[in-house]
């Protein structure tokens, strides 16, 4: 709804694939982000094991203690090709259109909701940004994000204002 609408505004719209092998990067997101939220845990793990929730025991905590510094290695020069990739591929494309979430916000503080959609742009350093498109049933916000390469932040806030104009 949103591209279309956007197209309608004048933007020149078309679908964009990206390669394959980026469907292997929620895992390796996982290896690195793990393993570093393990060491920015050091302390606390040494020295107030039994204090730190058991979801974060029994889950970040754990697969980073479990990864391997080979696994975490090459999953971050896996990372880094990743975000070469990428910049190639922006050589076609000014911003990218994407889905922010599943659907509306979660109702409540427990969650912020699934963040799957968000982890390719924060394991390849591109900016991005969420606007408000829709509201759901509930009345809160459905988001489109956008993105933009490497390192054009401000051309990613132009596009940003000016979409955010649009879709008003």
């Amino acid at each position: 709804m949103a591209a279309s609408r956007l197209a309608r505004a004048g933007a020149e719209v078309k679908d964009a694939v990206l390669p394959p092998g980026f469907a292997r990067i929620p895992d390796a997101h996982r290896a690195v982000s793990s393993v570093e939220f393990t060491q920015n845990f050091t302390w606390e793990i040494e020295q107030h094991w039994n204090e730190i929730s058991e979801t974060l025991r029994n889950g970040r905590l754990k697969h980073g203690m479990a990864t391997s510094f080979e696994r975490y290695c090459e999953a971050r020069e896996f990372l880094a090709a990743c975000r070469h990739t990428l910049d190639q591929f922006f050589e076609n494309y000014d911003v990218l259109l994407t889905p922010a979430a599943a659907g509306e916000a979660p109702v409540g503080l427990q969650s912020t909701g699934y963040t799957g959609f968000c982890t390719i742009w924060t394991s390849t350093q591109v900016p991005a940004v969420t606007l408000t498109v829709l509201r759901g049933p509930n009345g809160l916000p459905v988001g489109a994000q956008l993105i933009a390469r490497r390192d054009r932040d401000r051309k990613l806030f132009a596009f940003a204002q000016w979409i955010q104009r649009t879709l008003s």
